[in-house]
């Protein structure tokens, strides 16, 4: 991947599980870059993890959403915000991971189910 070694740290979601990290110049997502990424502005947007609830892996910098390592099309970045069971919303509506889904989504979908 051409990571240095010597720069890279984690990217701290505050649950202590490390799936972004950042030598710096670049963000990763597991093993894989997330292109065109600003290190300098990127965070992690999920919300806590709920035991039986669907992880939601949304982040963001100044210019885009991702989720994981790729871009979500069209996504406002400044109203994005995590949702649980794969989904997020911004002002022009839902989003299952990268797919838009529309202005409304069954509540039912949102729902945490603590197994």
């Amino acid at each position: 991947i051409g990571v240095s070694k010597i720069t890279f740290r984690p990217i701290e979601n505050g649950q202590g599980v490390h799936y972004y990290g950042t030598d710096g110049d670049t963000v990763y997502f597991e093993d894989k870059s997330i292109l065109g990424a600003d290190p300098k502005t990127f965070e992690i947007l999920w919300q806590t993890i709920y035991e039986g609830c669907g992880l939601t892996r949304y982040s963001r910098d100044s210019r885009q959403v991702y989720f994981e390592d790729r871009i979500v099309p069209d996504a406002d970045n400044y109203t994005f915000e995590a949702l649980i069971n794969g989904y997020g919303k911004d002002k022009r509506g839902y989003y299952k991971g990268i797919d838009y889904v529309g202005s409304i989504v069954d509540p039912k979908e949102l729902v945490c189910n603590y197994g």
